[in-house]
């Protein structure tokens, strides 16, 4: 049997180059550099050294082993978990200051009561699902999922996110309809 065989270099001084250029595109918004599976298979661990000693603003990954291998390994970046993780991991979230991506009450609660628990702040980002239909909360929840959060002690809501089902498609009609979805919830959630 013959297998495939590709090899991907990166460059650590192209990466940063990359990641100064995308500062001064982003116009002094935070970067998320999403390094999840490995860094896509590029060195999850060398990768995020790299972005950490750069000053990224945020890591993040599929899952809460991912992170807590960056943890071990020394990285001290802000890390975002994507997926969802079970309640029972928890105090484990809030003890490494590791920040969660929140749809549900549950997870969301488990958080508040390791932060009290704890005595440090369990920090959350809520997923907006606007057409993705994997994960999230939809548009019309965000309003009523973000009172029952702002009454859980504990949490800190650093942001929010949605999944674009379709952005590398050249007709960006349901993109932009996204993007109004996301917009949408966003000042549901500011009510």
């Amino acid at each position: 049997m013959i297998y495939r065989k590709a090899v991907a270099y990166i460059h650590e001084q192209n990466l940063i180059h990359n990641l100064r250029r995308l500062r001064e595109l982003a116009g002094g918004a935070k970067i998320c550099a999403v390094i999840k599976a490995d860094a896509y298979g590029h060195g999850a661990i060398a990768v995020s050294h790299i972005l950490d000693r750069e000053g990224i603003d945020y890591l993040a990954v599929a899952l809460l082993e991912e992170a807590l291998e960056l943890r071990s390994a020394g990285v001290a970046a802000p890390l975002l978990v994507l997926g969802t993780t079970e309640p029972a991991n928890a105090d484990i979230i809030v003890s490494q200051n590791i920040t969660q991506t929140v749809f549900t009450i549950e997870l969301a609660q488990a958080l508040s009561e390791s932060a009290m628990r704890l005595g440090h702040p369990a920090r959350i980002h809520v997923k907006i699902d606007t057409g993705m239909h994997r994960q999230g909360i939809s548009p019309d929840e965000a309003e009523s999922f973000c009172r029952t959060l702002a009454i859980m002690d504990g949490l800190v809501v650093e942001g929010a996110y949605s999944h674009f089902a379709e952005a590398d498609n050249p007709d960006r009609r349901f993109t932009f309809h996204q993007l109004d979805e996301f917009h949408r919830a966003l000042r549901c959630m500011e009510a």
